[in-house]
């Protein structure tokens, strides 16, 4: 089976409007033949594909109207190849550097969840800056087996379920470059 064969309508993730409002921003561009194991992998090269993509007309946020059923997702996320752990890197330092001021750390009392944690490097830099609890959702497996050995033990594989972790149980949840590979974005806000 396709990931594309049992498309799930969609209304607009940002204000819940239908499709019936929007008007077409892109026509669907994704052929078969071009698919591969970088297609659902992360910080990838464009290889400009989409789906139908609508621009919402209530509050003008472009959408895709229909997407594939999240076990679709969780598969093809799974299965998907790795190749930005540089650039993941250089993110996590940005990220970091941009997040400290806002912090109170010490004592090591501070938690973290980050969803779509790759290969575990922004985790790292809050252990590094004195989190004591760090924890992440990352559904690649190859991004997994790129993490330094002190962060795999952190990373729990598959697709972030908000039922998965207790209300109120971090001090900090990170979703960086992530939201738009995300069934539904509203489910996680």
């Amino acid at each position: 089976m396709s990931i594309f064969e049992h498309m799930i309508g969609r209304r607009c993730p940002v204000c819940d409007a239908g499709p019936e409002s929007a008007s077409l921003f892109r026509s669907a561009s994704i052929r078969a033949e071009d698919l591969s194991a970088f297609t659902f992998a992360s910080r990838k090269t464009p290889e400009f594909m989409s789906l139908n993509l609508v621009k919402c007309g209530a509050c003008a946020t472009v959408y895709a109207t229909e997407a594939p059923p999240e076990s679709a997702l969780s598969e093809a996320y799974s299965d998907a190849a790795y190749d930005s752990s540089a650039e993941a890197a250089l993110a996590a330092e940005s990220y970091i550097r941009a997040l400290r001021p806002h912090l109170r750390l010490g004592g090591g009392s501070m938690s973290a969840l980050e969803i779509g944690a790759g290969t575990g490097v922004f985790l790292e830099r809050l252990m590094d800056a004195g989190f004591g609890q760090v924890v992440g959702v990352e559904p690649s497996v190859s991004a997994i087996m790129e993490a330094s050995p002190r962060v795999p033990e952190h990373i729990r594989t598959g697709i972030f379920n908000c039922q998965d972790f207790e209300e109120d149980s971090f001090d900090l949840i990170c979703c960086f470059q992530t939201l738009e590979h995300v069934a539904d974005p509203r489910a996680i806000a």
